[in-house]
């Protein structure tokens, strides 16, 4: 095994576990790439926090597209939601040099006054909208 690989097998048998559908993992280079289909909006923030308390000190080094086909516990209906890629729902970013919550939330969101969504969805690594990191890995939330 490769030490990304290693360092993420909790998460893929988190997800394994979980009895996730279509688990796919590869790897190229330095960087692990997941996808995955759940059956709840629960599970799938499940793994996402099993992803955040990895964290480590190489932010990119995981690619992951955790899909949810069901609805959440509550039973209302959620849509796809991809993370690590470039369509619709969850995405990841890197904080890079520079970046504020409010940059990030124009970017992604459109309006850089949504930027409390994306505090609001990362409450777990960030304890201050105005304290972010180079290097830590946001959730971004639905547009």
């Amino acid at each position: 095994m490769s030490l990304v690989r290693d360092k993420y097998a909790g998460v893929i048998g988190y997800i394994q576990n979980l009895g996730a559908q279509n688990v796919r993992v590869e790897e190229e280079g330095n960087t692990l790439k997941l996808w995955a289909n759940v059956q709840s909006e629960d599970q799938k923030n499940q793994i996402w926090g099993e992803i955040k308390k990895i964290g480590g000190d190489h932010p990119g080094d995981l690619i992951a597209d955790i899909r949810s086909l069901g609805g959440s516990s509550a039973g209302s209906p959620v849509g796809t939601q991809t993370a690590g890629g470039t369509t619709g729902g969850s995405r990841m970013h890197t904080v890079a040099p520079g970046d504020t919550l409010s940059k990030i939330s124009q970017q992604y969101l459109g309006s850089a006054n949504r930027y409390m969504d994306i505090f609001n969805a990362n409450k777990g690594t960030l304890s201050d909208p105005n304290k972010i990191q180079p290097g830590q890995n946001l959730i971004i939330p639905n547009a």
